[in-house]
């Protein structure tokens, strides 16, 4: 096994090690609840991460569709897709958490907040993205007009 694997395997168990030390101090060794808001405030160590996740994954879903276009490789074009995909993940998480929070804060489960209401267009622009992805067979044509939306759907990010 060459030391690249060796590294690769030791950085991993470490960050599963680190990941399941921060999620038990996540609800153990906090900061004292807010008392307006309770143990909701706890979403918040989840909520943000996966703002902050879902973002990142849309700007490599950004990044390998312009460089897609560039240089018409599909190797971009699946990393554009698995950017989108995983931006998608996060992002609907991220929404229905936001969601649950504001319901158990406020008492509505819905607000036409300007954010909210944005974050809701990201996640159906994305998801169109991947409707189609679906639709069109030939690789080219489905690598160029993803390409397309994963370059406009970030414009609202």
């Amino acid at each position: 096994m060459s030391l690249r694997i060796k590294l690769i395997y030791a950085f991993t168990g470490i960050a599963a090690v680190l990941m399941m030390a921060g999620l038990v101090g996540t609800f153990f060794v906090t900061a004292l609840e807010v008392k307006e808001i309770g143990f909701t405030q706890k979403i918040f160590y989840f909520h943000v991460p996966m703002a902050a996740t879902s973002a990142v994954a849309f700007g490599v879903t950004l990044v390998a569709s312009i460089a897609y276009v560039v240089t018409r490789n599909l190797k971009w074009d699946v990393w554009a897709a698995v950017g989108a995909e995983l931006g998608l993940a996060f992002g609907f998480a991220l929404l229905l958490m936001g969601v649950i929070w504001q319901r158990s804060t406020w008492g509505v489960w819905w607000t036409w907040d300007p954010r909210l209401t944005s974050y809701l267009v990201v996640i159906l622009m994305y998801g169109a993205y991947f409707v189609l992805r679906g639709s069109v067979e030939t690789a080219t044509e489905r690598a160029r007009y993803s390409a397309a939306i994963g370059i406009l759907g970030y414009v609202m990010v």
